[in-house]
């Protein structure tokens, strides 16, 4: 006898919660671009360790919410309006229309330092 038609979802892992979490912060504006991501006090505020948070920043530099420097930090990106499309144009804008957006092809965020297109 087989089972059918069900669906069991598979619980996100820790890191995936916590990046989840920042990307929130990021998208409310809690955390504005160029911040520095400090470890100690995120995982504090969290309540996780600095492994799952780690693992969640390189996801989101993956994603291009943040830019990770090498000996120097992690730092919300800056990206303009022309950039926000995709999962970030839906938590942004959800209510303004697709074809209002402008291009649609993703784009690299930039990190601190880089410069900045005008809107």
């Amino acid at each position: 006898m087989a089972i059918r038609n069900i669906q069991i979802e598979r619980p996100k892992s820790l890191s995936r919660m916590v990046a989840e979490e920042i990307k929130v912060a990021i998208l409310n504006g809690v955390l504005k671009p160029g911040d520095k991501l400090v470890e100690t006090e995120l995982t504090q505020s969290l309540g996780v360790s600095r492994t799952p948070l780690r693992e969640a920043f390189r996801e989101l530099a993956v994603e291009g919410y943040i830019t990770v420097i090498p000996h120097k930090g992690s730092y919300v990106s800056t990206i303009s309006e022309g950039e926000v499309t995709g999962p970030l144009l839906h938590h942004a804008c959800p209510r303004r229309p697709c074809h209002e957006a402008g291009d649609s092809s993703p784009q690299k965020r930039r990190g601190p330092g880089e410069p900045s297109r005008s809107l």
